[in-house]
């Protein structure tokens, strides 16, 4: 039984040999050992050969620039670190480089011998990508990517969002406005429009602010929709909101609280919400991993989703604990 086991947990061995072993160890009676299978795990994982091994980052953007406060450097920067301590590289991919099309990205992936990737966010009028899905193991990150329906990853923005209004509210805060651009919300399933409406629906009439998400964002819809209905703390996608507040006048958070639902915790002082992409960067990598090891590759039939909470960053930009009276 312990070449069975050996064999079936050898990586170089084929799929359909590793499933005739499972198979005939199955009705001989074996029952796995645990701490065996963690062993070999460990083996797999720490084996010197895969310095070699690549794995690909698909940037969908319209641009290969992204912004120092972008939220996905964390992301990328994180499943790289992880990538090399599990002895892999990851190597990002322009989907829009000149001359590139998805039949000549699959071909590039594959010369290289890259058969695992991970997906970036799309952009918001192109939810699909057609690659050679047979040839990889794939992951995307976020919910951007409507088709093919694939293994994803990706921060809980329902979850977060009810976080940050409860939190709000804890510090006080009764009349609790949120502002953000439609395409922003739509591009994210409107999760976080969700979350209000029903952190509401619990509240007092006069205690619910009426949302904004105009399809055009912009500071004069912004400051009219605040001087409309004077919200105690504002909640945005936007740090242009908070910007705005203050050019019209308002001590943050002295006159009015403000809150993001996305912050960088390394890069900003704003309170809000830190949504942990970091840590999707290190289970993408260890998602990949795990299905390369069991040779699972094409389009899944039940695609599986890890979803992550976020957490309160504290920032200046609304009341501490310390402010609320008993």
């Amino acid at each position: 039984m312990t070449v069975s086991l050996a064999l079936r947990n050898n990586p170089r061995s084929s799929k359909k040999t590793r499933e005739r072993i499972q198979t005939l160890a199955a009705k001989m009676g074996y029952i796995p050992d645990p701490a065996i299978n963690k062993l070999m795990s460990y083996l797999r994982t720490n084996k010197s050969h895969r310095s070699q091994y690549t794995l690909g980052y698909i940037n969908l953007r319209e641009s290969n620039y992204r912004d120092t406060k972008d939220e996905i450097n964390s992301f990328y920067r994180e499943a790289q670190q992880h990538a090399q301590h599990l002895g892999y590289t990851l190597q990002e991919f322009w989907a829009h480089e000149k001359g590139m099309t998805y039949k000549r990205l699959s071909d590039v992936l594959f010369a290289r011998g890259i058969k695992g990737l991970i997906i970036g966010p799309t952009p918001i009028e192109n939810h699909t990508l057609n690659i050679s899905w047979e040839r990889f193991t794939s992951v995307a990150l976020g919910c951007t990517l409507r088709e093919p329906k694939i293994h994803r990853v990706l921060s809980d923005r329902y979850q977060n969002t009810l976080l940050a209004l409860r939190t709000l509210r804890e510090r006080g805060y009764q009349r609790i406005g949120c502002a953000f651009n439609r395409n922003d919300d739509l591009y994210l399933d409107s999760s976080h429009s969700a979350g209000l409406l029903v952190f509401q629906e619990d509240l007092p009439t006069s205690e619910c602010v009426p949302m904004l998400r105009p399809m055009n964002w912009s500071r004069k819809t912004f400051i009219a929709w605040y001087k409309r209905h004077k919200p105690d703390v504002v909640v945005s996608l936007s740090e242009d909101a908070l910007e705005w507040l203050r050019e019209y006048g308002c001590k943050v958070p002295e006159d009015v609280g403000f809150a993001l639902l996305v912050v960088i915790r390394e890069l900003t002082t704003i309170s809000g919400i830190n949504d942990n992409l970091k840590s999707l960067g290190q289970i993408a990598i260890e998602f990949i991993v795990r299905h390369l090891d069991r040779d699972e590759c094409g389009i899944p039939v039940k695609p599986q989703t890890i979803s992550i909470r976020g957490e309160w960053h504290e920032g200046t930009t609304v009341r501490p604990p310390s402010s609320i009276s008993d």
